[in-house]
């Protein structure tokens, strides 16, 4: 709901003109004049997640990925099935899996799958097929220190070692 509620909500009111989209509250939708969609959902209980089977989508972003279990997220993975086409009938979408994370154990499955380009559910971790495809950037809060309130880098240094390896420097330890 925090996306909901503040990010995206703030985003649409500062960067995009109100007659370009509709907000649809109560199915968290937005939908664009040009027929684009944004839906934010859960995955919190097998319903969610077995609704989900019905749909396609060309993007699907993975908020705070640690939190999912992964395989609801392989689930996912099947839904990204939509194909969009330009005016001219050329394909023109590329399906894309986007996730974020905070960096927690390096044996969570984030880590093997997006980082190491293993299969987590294998023993030992065998490499991904589409290993390829796959990228991940690594951001720090010293990457957006201008946005950040005066302090709060100096706050996360003070913390104890591990929290502070993994939420100031990003590592998974």
């Amino acid at each position: 709901r925090f996306i909901w509620e503040d990010t995206l909500k703030k985003y649409l009111t500062d960067q995009i003109p109100e007659s370009e989209y509709t907000l649809m509250k109560s199915e968290m939708r937005v939908v664009f004049k040009n027929g684009s969609t944004i839906e934010l959902g859960g995955l919190d209980g097998e319903d969610q997640l077995q609704k989900i089977l019905g749909t396609e989508y060309l993007t699907i972003w993975l908020n705070e990925a640690t939190e999912m279990r992964f395989e609801a997220v392989t689930i996912l993975i099947t839904r990204l099935a939509q194909s969009v086409k330009d005016t001219t009938g050329t394909f023109t979408g590329v399906n894309k899996l986007i996730a974020d994370a905070n960096p927690s154990s390096p044996r969570n499955w984030v880590k093997k799958w997006f980082i190491d380009n293993v299969d987590p559910t294998t023993r030992p971790p065998q490499k991904l097929k589409d290993a390829d495809k796959f990228i991940h950037l690594h951001f720090t809060p010293y990457d957006n220190a201008e946005n950040l309130p005066p302090g709060y880098i100096e706050q996360l240094d003070a913390l104890p070692y591990e929290m502070r390896e993994r939420m100031l420097k990003g590592n998974w330890i």
